[in-house]
């Protein structure tokens, strides 16, 4: 019954990791005002809004810079699968990197990183998921790929 909608074991996982990298993202969102609070003002004597707001327009700007040419790098290498596990892998490591971040030019370096990982993993994805999909279920596919990220968010 669920293949009649376009669920499959290569839907499935690349939805789960998609949700796993939009759970990641929206739980900084939440903790990245009250690290930067805890911060020493060494280097930036800017407002906590500010700084905040530069660390998430950071993700968000690297990320939506980068995504045509991450997606132009998906065809050309036609390898799909290994720039998605490269990219979740970097938004992996940068994430854990934030526990041992104590300044804010790290954090904001990380954030980049982040961006950049995500950059790999959404043009790849969508790419991956049009391949492997067939076009009659293909709608309810990408509706279950958007579920599972809009739950990780």
């Amino acid at each position: 019954m669920l293949e009649s909608i376009g669920l499959n074991k290569s839907v499935l996982a690349l939805s789960v990791a998609r949700m796993a990298d939009a759970l990641g993202n929206s739980i900084l969102i939440v903790i990245i005002p009250i690290y930067v609070s805890k911060l020493p003002k060494t280097y930036f004597h800017l407002a906590l809004p500010v700084l905040v707001g530069l660390l998430i327009s950071a993700y968000g700007l690297i990320n939506s810079l980068l995504q045509p040419f991450m997606g132009a790098l998906s065809d050309s290498l036609n390898r799909r699968k290994l720039l998605i596990q490269v990219g979740l892998a970097i938004i992996g490591v940068s994430t854990i990197l934030f526990i041992y971040s104590g300044n804010f030019l790290s954090l904001f370096l990380l954030r980049i990183l982040q961006g950049v990982g995500v950059a790999l993993t959404i043009p790849a994805s969508l790419s991956l998921m049009s391949a492997i999909t067939e076009k009659k279920t293909r709608g309810g596919s990408m509706g279950i790929y958007s579920t599972f990220r809009m739950i990780g968010f």
